[in-house]
């Protein structure tokens, strides 16, 4: 191994304080690490009471965490002791040879040309919960969106409604809920500590394997073929011909719902409301689905011909990131953006200030999908999007080894959500001032986001025979 040049630490918060910045962390992280950035540059020091950090916010120092440098940064112990109870070795958490192995098997199942199958049921699910809406109601906003995610994910893993599973669907949130806890604690208490908290994530996590365990039997015993991912897993062989074990299958099981499900329904309801409070952009987005689509749910073969409802959900990516801080431990003294960085430093990827850099995004604070809208060149060929050409600059979904896999089936369910409802709704925020982000695991508003719903007819397309 190349041996390491140790350069000076990088600069940042330096404070008397014994408990560091973690007051400030678990205050409001969001604000610190704005903070950090702007005040330090995008590789900036401070310390959580005794342990090192570092803030993490520019391209190249992002692609050295996650690429370059990937072998001396790994989950870190906080990571594995929030996720590995419920995850356990599922692919988001687990690292090393079965990370490889894992990915190796889960990825063909995630492909642009599989993903094209389950455009239907974005559809379908998306026009389906909007028709239950009333106009002039008010809802909240954010339990919509999740009510339609749930229920795609529900239809993506096994066929079935998860409204179908209402008890199961409750006890997987509360061991979401009790990650959550132990990600951000101050003082970590072991799962095998009988507190009440614990007591109750023992049981849940014992249902919710029992249960995900019988659907699994139930398939096997009905045979036939389904359109979901529960099949693809089961049919899916390692390179030695083998088949995955029931244990590593519900691992993945789990973890595919909870990336899709959580971080999906922040997602649409970021772009949902962004949509409500840029009415422009809201009625463009509808007008371009009335064109393509008229009074029909859109298929795989209209994507193509609805930019805008994409560029507005990657736009909504980039100003509020589902994963808006990315975690990392360094496994061993290395560098990072030239500055000595320490064995057993956290650092943090703040894809949330990276998105909002003026160098990197003209007027960052403004809503505008025309940064995600291809065009062309002086010589009048095709053109990536302005915003496409910032590499390790636009993170929605991570990159290197650990990318998320699921990114292209992401990506679609957002541009069919967006397209379908604002063709059939338009919703505006009741109350007045900005939404507030907060991050938990992921970014999430917060207190509750409420709106009034009115209906529109979609337009006949002249696309439509």
């Amino acid at each position: 191994m190349t041996a390491v040049t140790l350069e000076a630490p990088p600069p940042g918060l330096h404070t008397r304080n014994p408990l560091g910045a973690l007051p400030a962390m678990r205050r409001d992280p969001l604000q610190l690490f704005e903070s950090l950035a702007r005040e330090h540059g995008s590789v900036a020091a401070f310390r959580l009471g005794p342990q090192p950090a570092v803030m993490v916010s520019g391209p190249e120092a992002v692609r050295e965490v996650l690429v370059s440098r990937a072998d001396d940064f790994d989950k870190g112990d906080i990571q594995r002791r929030a996720f590995t109870p419920a995850l356990r070795n599922g692919l988001l958490i687990v690292e090393g040879d079965l990370h490889r192995v894992q990915r190796k098997l889960l990825v063909p199942h995630f492909q642009a040309r599989r993903i094209s199958n389950y455009v239907d049921i974005f559809a379908r699910e998306a026009q389906r919960h909007a028709d239950r809406l009333d106009d002039g109601s008010e809802v909240d906003l954010l339990a919509v969106m999740g009510g339609i995610t749930r229920d795609v994910i529900g239809h993506l893993l096994w066929s079935r409604s998860l409204a179908e599973e209402a008890e199961l669907a409750a006890a997987v949130t509360r061991v979401f809920e009790w990650e959550m806890r132990a990600l951000f604690a101050l003082v970590p208490v072991p799962l095998g500590i009988p507190t009440p908290a614990n007591r109750q994530m023992n049981g849940d996590l014992r249902w919710v394997r029992g249960r995900i365990q019988a659907i699994i039997d139930e398939r096997r015993a009905a045979g036939g073929e389904y359109n979901d991912l529960l099949d693809a897993l089961l049919q899916a062989r390692y390179d030695d011909g083998s088949a995955m074990s029931d244990d590593q299958l519900l691992d993945e099981l789990i973890t595919l719902w909870g990336a899709a499900h959580e971080t999906s329904a922040d997602a649409q309801f970021w772009t949902a409301a962004l949509l409500a409070t840029h009415p422009q952009v809201r009625d463009a987005v509808a007008a371009e689905a009335d064109r393509v689509l008229g009074d029909r749910l859109p298929t795989a073969d209209d994507l193509g011909r609805l930019p805008l409802a994409m560029a507005a959900f990657k736009e909504a990516m980039r100003l509020y990131p589902p994963a808006a801080s990315l975690m990392r431990e360094a496994v061993r003294d290395t560098t990072l953006g030239g500055y000595r960085i320490r064995k057993g430093t956290i650092v943090f990827i703040s894809t949330y200030s990276m998105h909002r850099d003026p160098a990197l995004y003209p007027a960052p604070e403004l809503f505008d999908p025309e940064r995600f809208l291809a065009g062309v060149d002086e010589n009048g060929r095709p053109a990536a999007a302005p915003a496409e050409r910032n590499g390790f600059g636009y993170l929605p979904f991570g990159a290197g080894r650990h990318v998320c896999i699921g990114s292209t089936l992401a990506l679609t369910e957002g541009q069919v959500f967006t397209a379908v409802l604002a063709r059939r709704l338009s919703f505006d925020l009741i109350d007045d001032g900005p939404v507030e982000p907060q991050l938990l695991i992921n970014l999430r508003p917060r207190g509750t986001v409420r709106a009034t719903v009115s209906r529109r007819v979609p337009a006949r397309s002249e696309n439509v025979a």
